[in-house]
């Protein structure tokens, strides 16, 4: 067997990164929508908050992709 892993790190400006944090700082709140009735929302809100504070603070990237590639 064969095999090789490729990690992708696309690097992002830091001007950039401030950008993509207001953009996805909606996407934090829509993934909390669905569970707006339950008993751990109020927990995770406050989570919530703390990383939307991070990202405008700090800015966001996209994570690596790591590729594991094999042939038999």
């Amino acid at each position: 067997t064969k095999h090789d892993i490729i990690v992708y790190d696309y690097p992002i400006p830091s001007e950039d990164r401030m950008k993509y944090g207001e953009s996805y700082l909606p996407l934090v709140d829509a993934i909390l929508k669905p569970i707006q009735d339950t008993e751990h929302f109020q927990k995770l809100q406050l989570k919530a908050d703390k990383i939307k504070e991070h990202m405008k603070k700090h800015g966001f990237a996209p994570a690596r992709t790591l590729y594991y590639l094999g042939t038999k």
